[in-house]
């Protein structure tokens, strides 16, 4: 189903275009909208949009005899740049114009809404102009490192990740982004797509793991769904013999703990008191999963902890660590934030302004998080 997004005018308009002024960077000249329009006009599409969205008017008060759903005779929106497309009642208030296809990435709209063909308006109310953007495509990869594809074998692997786009991308345009080669072989690329979602997820299969260490690059190219990014990763491959800990990170939500990642799938049976400490704190609690120790501290932390990985870890063949390794983490204070993802608006109380933001990081407001 196509989604726009509308700023839900309650007071007068132009508030709304000048809050939106303010939260966007544009260098296109914004339409200044006469705030009598409040009186006809109660919201409206604007703010960036996807490629696929609809465009949307709500006017105050109810027309009589519409027939819903079904396309209006009248041509009621027109659009600098053009754009194809017809005209809906969706109820008794609100039109929508939905597109024949895709809006351009990137692009600034100017669009008018012939408001005299649906009532009797003073001449300067006649044509309601306003205008919106399309999202800029964008695309990021995270990669989640490698992982036995049986936990009592270490040869074969796979090496998970996702990519994301910043607005809808064709499934197949997509999968033709991602290439992997491990020694200058192509590895085959498996994909599941969320639908609704602008993630995409992957795995590459046939990594294998030597005597000697390797790697897997993953390169992509972002120019294939319109986005102006490309480039490389790599993925270590350590060798079968060697066993260690890689890295250790700390996870702050829901939980707060330490993540190590080790070479090899863990025996999940072992005993790992006294083999994982800490200089900071006592009292640590553990839980094995596949390649990873979840290491829980007794209380929250804040600052430097140091972690001390002892040589009797096992992996789940047995093997223990051949040395004593030492990490040093960092808890951060977490911040009062709020981060708007995919579409919406933001809604102060009455007192505020109505503005649009993809990201926004705000310390002490009174908001009511609406999607449309």
């Amino acid at each position: 189903m196509r989604r726009t997004s509308l700023f839900i005018g309650s007071a007068i308009i132009v508030l709304v275009i000048a809050a939106f002024f303010v939260f966007r960077s544009c260098s296109h000249h914004k339409v200044d909208i006469d705030p009598g329009f409040s009186e006809y006009i109660s919201a409206f599409t604007s703010g960036r949009l996807s490629v696929q969205s609809a465009i949307r008017v709500e006017l105050v008060k109810g027309v009589e005899s519409v027939s819903l759903n079904t396309e209006i005779d009248k041509k009621i929106f027109s659009f600098r740049p053009s754009v194809s497309g017809h005209a809906y009642w969706i109820d008794n208030r609100t039109i929508e114009f939905r597109p024949e296809k895709a809006l351009k990435q990137g692009t600034q709209y100017q669009a008018t809404f012939y408001l005299h063909k649906l009532m009797k308006v003073p001449g300067k109310f006649e044509d309601f102009v306003f205008d919106f953007q399309t999202i800029k495509q964008s695309v990021a990869i995270e990669l989640e490192g490698y992982q036995p594809d049986v936990l009592t074998s270490l040869e074969l692997n796979n090496v998970t990740g996702s990519v994301m786009t910043a607005d809808f991308a064709d499934d197949a345009a997509v999968e033709k982004m991602v290439v992997a080669k491990q020694n200058s072989m192509k590895l085959p690329v498996s994909w599941t797509h969320t639908g609704e979602t602008n993630t995409h997820k992957f795995k590459i299969d046939s990594v294998h793991r030597a005597e000697a260490a390797g790697e897997v690059k993953v390169s992509w190219d972002g120019s294939v769904i319109g986005a102006d990014k490309s480039a490389e990763n790599i993925v270590k491959i350590p060798s079968i013999n060697d066993f260690s800990a890689l890295e250790a990170k700390v996870e702050q939500e829901p939980e707060q703990y330490v993540s190590i990642r080790f070479s090899d799938p863990l025996d999940p049976n072992q005993d790992l008191t006294g083999l994982i400490r800490s200089d900071n704190t006592s009292n640590l609690t553990f839980e094995v999963d596949r390649m990873f120790i979840k290491v829980y501290l007794s209380a929250r932390q804040t600052g430097t902890v140091t972690l001390n990985i002892e040589q009797g870890i096992k992996n789940v063949a047995g093997t223990k660590l051949k040395e004593r390794q030492i990490f040093q983490v960092l808890f951060e204070s977490i911040k009062p934030a709020i981060r708007l993802l995919g579409k919406g608006v933001i809604l102060p109380n009455s007192k505020g302004l109505i503005f649009p933001f993809e990201s926004v990081n705000i310390k002490s407001v009174d908001l009511r998080i609406v999607k449309i």
